[in-house]
């Protein structure tokens, strides 16, 4: 049971979403956010797919109207905060429902990892694997896959990409915080979005432990690999080809180095 730890705060209706990609450290962050109290509760209310972050919600409706309505409910803390995580492929699925204009007061989180070859490998073995948390266990082993791994980089530099492009064309300035930052000083990452948020402050529950780095080493052994096999100084790398309605191939088999890169499969 997290203990939440409650701060007096003005009730008006406020609110914020967390944009980020998959690996970023995103699930730690929201499990830390909610053990506050009075920083809503920021799962993937809005995805369209029927799939939450949330187990109190299984099955899950796959009408973005139906959801906004629970977002509204399950969301939000006393204090009046309602908040959400997103994905750029969740943005795409719940678009119709123009989501952003209906929420009071909205703040925006970008969470960002500046390791992207590390968020790559950790993205190629989660999708190998599917596991996504330390308490999921591995479904598949993972096998090395240098062009899957250059694939989910260009994926998820096209997510941080997309994300810059909407915060400048609506004339958002939004909160940018980092994996790293959110490693070294969680309370501090935590405060940041609360005075974002218009909160003097939340302080992290005292039992919010969160999800454990999966990171070990295959990470390290895949990423001496990866720049050895791929390191050039004299070539600026452009994006390969990738789109980003379209989701990440789940290798099935071993891909051998230097072999063209596999088919993407759309999301689901």
């Amino acid at each position: 049971m997290v203990t939440f730890v409650r701060i007096r705060e003005p009730s008006s209706p406020r609110s914020y979403v967390l944009c980020s990609n998959p690996r970023s450290g995103s699930t730690h962050l929201v499990s830390l956010l909610q053990s506050t109290g009075v920083l809503g509760a920021p799962y993937e209310w809005l995805r369209g797919d029927g799939g939450t972050g949330h187990d109190d919600f299984k099955p899950y409706p796959t009408d973005p109207e139906q959801q906004l309505a629970i977002m509204r409910q399950a969301g939000a803390t006393p204090n009046g905060v309602c908040a959400l995580k997103m994905f750029p492929e969740h943005f795409d699925a719940t678009s119709q429902a123009r989501w952003a204009e209906r929420m009071p007061n909205l703040k925006f989180v970008q969470l960002i990892r500046r390791d992207l070859l590390g968020q790559a490998i950790s993205l190629s073995i989660a999708r190998q694997t599917d596991s996504y948390a330390d308490w999921m266990p591995e479904q598949r082993p993972a096998v090395y896959s240098r062009a899957h791994i250059a694939r989910c980089m260009d994926w998820l530099a096209a997510g941080d990409a997309r994300w810059s492009l909407y915060f400048a064309q609506n004339g958002v300035t939004p909160l940018i915080v980092t994996y790293e930052e959110l490693c070294e000083d969680p309370q501090g990452v935590v405060t940041a979005i609360a005075r974002h948020v218009g909160l003097r402050h939340a302080t992290i529950g005292s039992q919010s432990a969160g999800p454990r780095v999966q990171r070990n080493g295959r990470s390290d052994e895949w990423r001496a690999r990866f720049v050895a096999e791929s390191g050039d100084l004299g070539v600026l790398p452009g994006l390969r080809g990738v789109t980003y309605a379209e989701h990440l191939w789940r290798p099935q088999r071993v891909q051998i180095a230097g072999a063209p890169a596999p088919p993407i499969r759309a999301f689901g």
